[in-house]
């Protein structure tokens, strides 16, 4: 299967929170609680994180090599468009750390997946982190 493929595949989230500032989503994938969340800081710009929740091992947002990345990454490029098809904001930025380079790759490609009409996306260079946003267009 390719990478494309995976990345439009279904899969089941539910949303959980819904308020002025917040925004979250969660899916069961493999044996696996996945969350997205979106939070404002400030007019109309949000930041969004994903996490795998963990009981025995806590909240992590790194890859934990536990499975189905690929399915992780469909389920929150699904929890993006549904976001800003409720929220509209003007911008929606995340980031990764640059020793997580093979997360980041998949973050660069995933943000090339993300294809919502009225909205550009891009990866901001930087010194610190890797910075990847979705814009309103003006």
């Amino acid at each position: 299967m390719r990478l494309d493929e995976l990345l439009n595949s279904n899969v089941s989230g539910k949303v959980i929170k819904q308020t002025e500032n917040v925004f979250i989503t969660s899916a069961e994938i493999g044996n696996r609680t996945i969350r997205f969340s979106a939070d404002s800081y400030g007019p109309e710009q949000w930041e969004i994180a994903f996490l795998e929740q963990s009981s025995s091992k806590g909240d992590t947002f790194g890859t934990s090599g536990s499975g189905n990345e690929l399915q992780v990454f469909s389920f929150i490029v699904e929890s993006i468009k549904l976001f800003i098809s409720m929220y509209a904001p003007a911008e929606i930025y995340f980031t990764s750390e640059p020793s997580e380079g093979s997360r980041s790759k998949l973050y660069a490609r995933m943000i090339k997946k993300i294809s919502v009409p009225g909205y550009t996306n891009s990866v901001v260079p930087n010194t610190g982190n890797h910075h990847f946003q979705i814009i309103r267009d003006k």
